[in-house]
């Protein structure tokens, strides 16, 4: 984790800034794509009733704004132990998946301080800025997955919503506020969007190495994003395959994030992802991938928030790292 020294902000300011930033630390790594496998025959996903398998996700993030003269550091390192299982094929024909949460850990520094976090140890997070990962903790999602890779019926997110308002201990209208900010960010078809873009795009038939196939992500939810993904197959054996993927990303002209009932935020930011991906050729499956993204732009606060109550516009930098791999199955 990279360390910083940087100015801290106090007073309702800060609490009104915090909480309308507090799902954009969680839910903008969540674009980063989970790429799928590629070989020199018919390529897909391949998963049976009976496959498992558990992963390490880690999420290397720094974010650095500018609201008026004060410089705004938020860093934060969070590992999720997750374990997946295919569990039967639906009279539909889709599979029905179960994804465990089983373990949280964190690091953040921001400028409400320093602070650490693992699940394994119980208790409440020291820092707000993990408080939205450790809701995750023991979460168990469900969903059909169909052959093309859409999604449908996600169950399980129903109990996170109380969970992260009990570990920020809110109460009264902070509570109601918060709880109406999560909801409006985190919705049924947010959810459904954001695992739904996870399930990469195949190329239309064989391809052989140095051959190139595309994805396109039109994310409506938290984050009005669209994602452009290239993904070049550089090596196969008998059991594995690699791509390199190379991404670009931007928020549609005058995109506005709702991070509450009719209240939003003016989003304006784009960037680039380059990383690689290895799966497993038997099932599709990723094997491990790492993913270098960094957005640039600003964003713009509802109007109140400035001393005079206008609204602020804030440059910004968000530089990420997503790295996956794969456990074994205890």
């Amino acid at each position: 984790m990279r360390t910083s020294s940087q100015p801290r902000m106090s007073g309702p300011s800060l609490k009104r800034l915090m909480i309308l930033m507090l799902a954009a630390v969680v839910v903008l790594p969540a674009v980063l794509p989970q790429a799928t496998s590629a070989r020199e025959v018919e390529l897909k996903l391949n998963l049976n009733p009976g496959d498992e398998f558990r992963q390490e996700l880690t999420i290397d993030q720094l974010t650095d704004m500018q609201a008026g003269p004060q410089q705004i550091l938020m860093e934060i390192l969070v590992t999720i132990t997750m374990h997946t299982q295919v569990l039967e094929r639906t009279d539909s024909g889709n599979l029905a998946v179960k994804v465990d949460f089983e373990r949280v850990r964190g690091e953040a520094d921001g400028p409400m301080g320093r602070g650490a976090w693992d699940s394994k140890n119980g208790g409440a997070p020291n820092n707000p800025m993990l408080l939205g990962f450790a809701a995750v903790h023991g979460l168990e999602l469900t969903y059909e997955l169909a052959p093309d890779g859409k999604v449908s019926n996600v169950q399980g997110f129903e109990g996170m919503t109380d969970r992260l308002l009990d570990a920020m201990n809110a109460q009264g209208p902070m509570r109601d506020q918060v709880r109406a900010a999560i909801e409006t960010q985190m919705s049924g078809d947010t959810m459904k969007e954001l695992i739904e873009s996870s399930y990469t795009a195949y190329p239309d038939g064989p391809i052989d190495l140095g051959d190139t196939w595309d994805q396109t992500v039109d994310l409506k939810g938290f984050a009005p994003l669209n994602v452009n993904v290239e993904y070049t197959l550089t090596a196969a054996d008998g059991q594995t395959a690699t791509a390199d993927i190379n991404g670009k990303l931007a928020t549609k002209p005058d995109a506005k994030m709702e991070v509450m009932p009719n209240v939003h935020m003016g989003m304006q930011l784009d960037g680039t992802q380059k990383g690689s991906c290895v799966f497993n050729l038997a099932n599709g499956w990723v094997e491990s991938m790492e993913i270098n993204q960094t957005l640039k732009g600003s964003i713009t606060t509802p109007e109140g928030q400035g001393p005079n109550g206008e609204s602020i516009e804030m440059p910004m930098a968000i530089d990420t790292t997503v790295t996956i791999k794969s456990l074994p199955v205890e």
